[in-house]
């Protein structure tokens, strides 16, 4: 039961995340699964209730904050507990439009206190229920569709957030602090009342200004680096198809030049025309070169076990790799076969990670013998064994580390290639998101 309604999760994320997007909205739902931009909106809409809509606006406020607040340390607190990795970790060719985040990814925090915040507001102003629910809904939707959360973890998230959205309603937080109100200002002499009114309130206005400031700023940052990660990803597609067209187009020249002394008369001008397509073709690959040159990318030879960076035609530094060794593993007990090699063709480096975490795949327990467990049972993650960082090539194969480095240089992977620690810290350095991958 458990692994069928985990798999229908894995595939309704990669409905969502990588089948139902357009570009357009890519954007846009990257701003609205954002933290900072809500901050910023709530926090004017508290501004707005605090100010203009009386006892009942406060009363909205102090139930919605602390809901909000219970939300925020109950997920936190399910997440130590159970520990589920992000898709981006588990789901090959996933879509990750934001910042990858190292935190579990069951329940979705921004689902927990959307729905808490959602709840008390309707509770307060029931001709808006519906609108604050399409909100919670939207916000929820956005965290699968920017490849944060699986489906489970916003339904997780919002069920918590109802359930603590429930429980801040049996605190009774305006008495308490309508109690702590009125036993400061008994304690004080009656000229003094109206003044620590009045700085109190110009306090709340000015964390109120300095949060949405900060809201502001962050959102603007974001922006910014989802603005410059657009224009790259631009930049590097427009090249990407000058540079194809312009290969096709020297590849039919070169085949036309090499086929032409076939077509010409067998005579003494015959060493003039070879001579002729000679220097032709040496003119191509110079001109080939001048558009390669500006273009980074990684070459990786399966046969000698090498990878190279290269721009252009020009090596800028190699390094020993270990590509699979291309032997077969059989299960007596299912039936299943798996072959451990690595892909020829090409890639692009899909995505980065840092202290990644290896899910183990079956075959992992099928060659050490071990039971297989359930897709998400907490035997399945080991931190360490890829190495410090990885570069993800889409489809499960990475460019990760290894602990053995002695392995360097000859074929003993399951199909993803491996380099060594300094090495692998370099590329993740240098290579950016995008980069072509040749692997042959």
């Amino acid at each position: 039961m458990i692994n069928s309604l985990l798999r229908w999760d894995t595939r309704a994320f990669v409905l969502v995340n990588e089948r139902l997007h357009a570009r357009l909205l890519d954007s846009f739902m990257a701003l609205t699964s954002s933290g900072p931009f809500w901050i910023l909106v709530l926090g004017a809409l508290g501004a707005w209730l605090w100010c203009f809509e009386g006892d009942r606006g406060r009363r909205t406020i102090a139930k919605a904050g602390l809901g909000a607040a219970l939300a925020y340390l109950t997920e936190h607190l399910i997440k130590l507990w159970i520990k589920r990795p992000r898709p981006l970790l588990a789901v090959p060719g996933a879509r990750l439009l934001l910042e990858f985040k190292q935190s579990p990814s069951f329940p979705s925090g921004h689902a927990t206190v959307a729905f808490a915040i959602a709840l008390t507001a309707a509770r307060f102003y029931p001709r808006r229920a519906l609108a604050w629910l399409l909100w919670a809904l939207l916000v929820s939707y956005t965290r699968v569709y920017v490849g944060e959360h699986y489906p489970l973890d916003v339904l997780g998230g919002a069920m918590l957030g109802i359930a603590v959205a429930a429980l801040s309603w049996l605190i009774p937080v305006e008495s308490i602090l309508r109690r702590l109100r009125q036993r400061l200002l008994e304690s004080l002499p009656e000229p003094q009342r109206a003044l620590s009114m009045a700085a109190g309130a110009a306090a709340i206005f000015a964390a109120a200004i300095y949060a949405t400031a900060t809201s502001a700023w962050r959102l603007d940052e974001s922006s910014k680096r989802l603005d410059a990660q657009s224009a790259a990803l631009g930049a590097q597609a427009r090249e990407l198809r000058r540079l194809t067209d312009g290969v096709l187009a020297q590849s039919r020249e070169m085949e036309f030049l090499q086929g032409l002394p076939n077509l010409l008369p067998k005579d003494k001008g015959y060493l003039r025309t070879q001579k002729a397509i000679l220097d032709d073709v040496a003119a191509i690959e110079r001109k080939l070169s001048s558009k390669l040159k500006n273009r980074l990318y990684l070459v990786i030879d399966s046969k000698v076990n090498k990878l190279y960076v290269k721009k252009g035609f020009v090596s800028l530094w190699e390094a020993d790799c270990s590509v699979g060794r291309g032997n077969f593993l059989h299960d007596k007990k299912t039936g299943r076969r798996w072959q451990f090699a690595t892909p020829r063709g090409e890639f692009h480096v899909l995505a980065k990670a840092k202290d990644p975490m290896w899910k183990r795949p079956d075959w992992a327990f099928v060659e050490s013998r071990e039971p297989i467990p359930p897709p998400d049972d907490p035997s399945r993650y080991v931190r360490g064994a890829l190495g410090q960082y990885v570069l993800s090539l889409g489809d499960g194969y990475l460019i990760h580390g290894l602990k053995n480095e002695k392995l360097l240089g000859r074929a003993s992977s399951h199909g993803c290639v491996r380099v060594g620690a300094d090495d692998l810290k370099k590329l993740y350095d240098t290579i950016p998101l995008g980069t072509l991958v040749f692997i042959f």
